[in-house]
């Protein structure tokens, strides 16, 4: 994403746009597909080519989780708090709450109740 000792620095430029620096070169670009281009970047490198998978797609509800793996939300959200005297079984970078919504990683599902 950057030359080799660039170091890239982002400048707000207002509404949707932002300049982008790298090695005194400046770019204008759209910010949704900066953060794409990021959200690809992050991803890394998977066999064959770039995971472009949209890190939307990484996090879902209990509910969304629920319907793909078959199993109960109940289930889902006692793993994410733990129950009688157990811990959780995902970690807190796996789920959490925001306000009343649990929500999920699909690499905490695969890990702790396997691929679909």
């Amino acid at each position: 994403m950057t030359e080799e000792g660039g170091t890239p620095t982002l400048h707000p430029l207002g509404g949707s746009f932002i300049i982008y620096h790298i090695r005194k070169s400046y770019a204008k670009i759209n910010i949704m597909d900066f953060c794409y281009s990021i959200a690809c970047f992050v991803d890394g490198i998977s066999e064959g080519g770039w995971d472009v998978m949209k890190l939307i797609e990484k996090v879902m509800t209990t509910a969304e989780a629920a319907e793909l793996w078959n199993i109960p939300v109940v289930t889902i959200k006692q793993a994410c708090s733990g129950q009688r005297g157990y811990p959780p079984r995902f970690t807190s970078e796996e789920c959490r709450k925001s306000g009343h919504i649990w929500l999920v990683t699909r690499a905490g599902m695969e890990r702790v109740y396997g691929k679909i």
